[in-house]
């Protein structure tokens, strides 16, 4: 009860509906958008005003995997959150051989992530994110007149620093009359470019 044409603050909502969110009070049963906030100050001069809550399907977030897959084989998760509200995208459930997850893009092809791994977010409509993945670049260490079989070393993405990250090995080859001193870029490398370790 309110006094007429006298500002008072309406009480919060206590009504809830599953999968929906609040968003408002409206004077019409079938409105799509509330008049009026929840606790908001209001004036009427009726003798008798019937507000109607308002409701919104809560979006449903698709995250697809786009390559990588969770533990259990699945290649898509669903998030549900709450219409309009800033809210924390679960965290990344998959993972891809080779390859270091960056975030989220709304396309498949997408490059470069628009949303990081557990961002907040707001959305107003179901929505379809994809997981975005910087492949491991392969490093050959070559023997380069040595005695023994070249070898491989994966380097995998640091998105702190935005490069690839290794330790560099110790030489695993031997050339008579030489003592290896470093790595280098190419075979005609006669300065530092690698120290082992």
């Amino acid at each position: 009860t309110i006094t007429a044409n006298t500002y008072t603050g309406l009480k919060a909502n206590t009504f809830a509906k599953e999968n929906y969110s609040f968003t408002g009070w409206a004077k019409t049963g079938d409105a799509t958008f509330g008049e009026y906030n929840d606790k908001q100050s209001v004036k009427f001069s009726e003798p008798a005003v019937t507000l109607y809550a308002v409701w919104k399907a809560n979006p449903v977030i698709t995250f697809y995997g786009n390559g990588g897959t969770t533990s259990g084989g699945k290649t898509t998760t669903t998030q549900s959150i709450p219409y309009g509200v800033s809210t924390a995208l679960d965290k990344n459930p998959f993972a891809k051989a080779g390859s270091t997850f960056l975030g989220w893009n709304k396309y498949a092809s997408g490059t470069y992530a628009q949303y990081r791994d557990k961002d907040s977010i707001s959305i107003y409509a179901d929505t379809t994110l994809y997981a975005v993945w910087k492949d491991d670049i392969v490093l050959t260490f070559n023997a380069n007149g040595g005695v023994g079989s070249n070898f491989t070393k994966n380097a995998a993405y640091d998105t702190a620093s935005s490069s690839y990250k290794f330790t560099v090995p110790e030489s695993t080859f031997i050339k008579t009359g030489y003592v290896f001193i470093v790595w280098g870029t190419s075979a005609s490398s006669t300065y530092v470019s690698y120290t082992a370790g």
